[in-house]
């Protein structure tokens, strides 16, 4: 995820995809999305979000830390629920008119017998 003053586009697009073990323990961080802004000084401030989309529908079980980007377990990861979750990732920079940069996280849930792991391809 780039960011730049100097291009028109909001968005870029990017999938982060991570695997996880159902039940999962509240509190485990699964990755961190990483968003980047050539601006200096305040303008380069980046504050992470989930999408309003994901928000409501993953907020129970997702959360972002605003500051590092952290994707992390807040709720039950059932996997009857859903085998694999899609959500959005933002990344806002503090320029006056701010731009935003989103990324898919795919998390697909396994039973417990797998451990966790992680891959960043590009989707």
């Amino acid at each position: 995820m780039t960011m730049h003053d100097h291009i028109s586009s909001k968005q870029i697009d990017r999938c982060v995809q991570v695997t996880v073990t159902e039940n999962i323990a509240v509190g485990t961080t699964v990755v961190r999305v990483a968003a980047h802004d050539r601006d200096v000084g305040n303008n380069a401030a980046l504050t992470f979000f989930l999408s309003s989309s994901s928000q409501s529908v993953y907020g129970d079980v997702f959360s972002v830390d605003e500051l590092t980007g952290d994707v992390i377990v807040t709720g039950e990861v059932d996997r009857e629920r859903a085998e694999v979750y899609h959500v959005m990732v933002g990344a806002r920079d503090a320029g006056p008119e701010p731009l935003v940069a989103e990324a898919t996280v795919v998390i697909k849930v396994l039973v417990p017998e797998f451990s966790l792991s992680v891959s960043v391809p590009f989707c």
